[in-house]
């Protein structure tokens, strides 16, 4: 089994109450089946309280918060329920948070969301240009319905989409124009089903100046906010508050946000491999980019400055609100 993942993966390790975001507040933490009987049998003090949270919400257990927070979250900001019981009472989701992984046959791609602080601060502080590591772990590659044709293109054309992301001379909304170009090119591709030429279409769009290419618009449709801290700053945006203000202003900006461009397209790219749906998945990642530098250049306006822990911040965000949520998924994936 071959593993794809950023060469900061293995870094992470959680900061529990020294995190400045906990992941234990606003979500609601679903519990896997297994999870959720192995509460139900604890003995003990943490056992009733356990019993006394869960509840169903749909097909899903939950553990019901409390003021906004999860009823195991203490003061201190450390879990209770990892205190009382070990590490290895936590459900799936306290497991594997803040990793995703894909899995496509024999090679499985994995990576760390942006919503987490100390992800966001190993994957987006750095200066160099992103950079993913591959090595073999056993296994067996998993059954799959994949086209090869279609996910060796879709891949060879992801490592220029990188290629082309990192590269300095180009200004940053130059590379997310061509970003978008290649998008429509390949997809058009796919649906032709034309996918050994996949890779030759892509690289020609990622090579062409992209000037007239237009940038997706930022949606108009109402979104679901976990916190009232996006929506606040949403109400107050203008449309001075642009990624191109931002980059006049804070050139130094360019380098975290080109990181951000390169982890969507890591995360999101090849899924396409499955569903044969690239271009919404270009554009997510094209409006993520977007948001983040217009809020971020919202900042500049406002306070006459922005950090880069303020910068990193914003798209830790962007990423808690949208990329979490199913419904602001789709929002933000729309082709038109």
């Amino acid at each position: 089994m071959q593993i794809m993942e950023p060469a900061v993966y293995e870094a992470f390790h959680c900061i529990g109450g020294d995190c400045t975001d906990t992941c234990c507040a606003a979500w609601e933490v679903v519990v896997d089946p297994e999870s959720a009987e192995k509460y139900r049998q604890a003995g003990g003090a943490i056992g009733e309280r356990l019993r006394a949270v869960m509840e169903q919400d749909g097909e899903d257990t939950v553990f019901r918060l409390q003021n906004g927070r999860c009823p195991f979250l203490n003061q201190e900001n450390l879990c209770d329920l990892y205190i009382e019981l070990g590490e290895a009472s936590l459900c799936a989701t306290c497991t594997k948070y803040p990793r995703f992984t894909h899995v496509y046959g024999g090679v499985t791609e994995r990576g760390l969301s942006l919503s987490c602080p100390e992800a966001a601060r190993l994957l987006l502080n750095p200066t160099e240009p992103m950079t993913f590591v591959t090595h073999t772990e056993e296994g067996f590659p998993e059954p799959n319905a994949l086209n090869p044709t279609l996910y060796f293109s879709l891949r060879k054309v992801r490592a220029a989409v990188f290629e082309m992301l990192q590269n300095r001379t180009l200004p940053l909304e130059e590379r997310a124009r061509r970003l978008c170009a290649a998008g429509e090119a390949v997809q058009k591709t796919i649906n032709r089903r034309h996918y050994a030429q996949i890779d030759s279409i892509g690289r020609k769009c990622l090579q062409a100046d992209a000037q007239t290419v237009s940038l997706p618009e930022l949606p108009e449709k109402q979104l679901d906010f976990l916190t009232e801290t996006l929506p606040r700053h949403l109400k107050t945006l203008l449309p001075e508050d642009t990624p191109g203000a931002l980059l006049a202003s804070c050139p130094e900006a360019a380098v975290m946000l080109e990181h951000f461009l390169v982890y969507g397209v890591y995360r999101y790219w090849m899924e396409a491999a499955y569903d044969r749906q690239l271009l919404p998945k270009v554009r997510l990642c094209v409006r993520l980019y977007r948001l983040a530098a217009s809020l971020a250049a919202q900042r500049v306006r406002e306070e006459s400055g922005l950090s880069k822990e303020e910068l990193r911040k914003i798209i830790s965000l962007c990423c808690k609100e949208i990329e979490h949520c199913s419904e602001n998924l789709e929002i933000f994936s729309a082709v038109r």
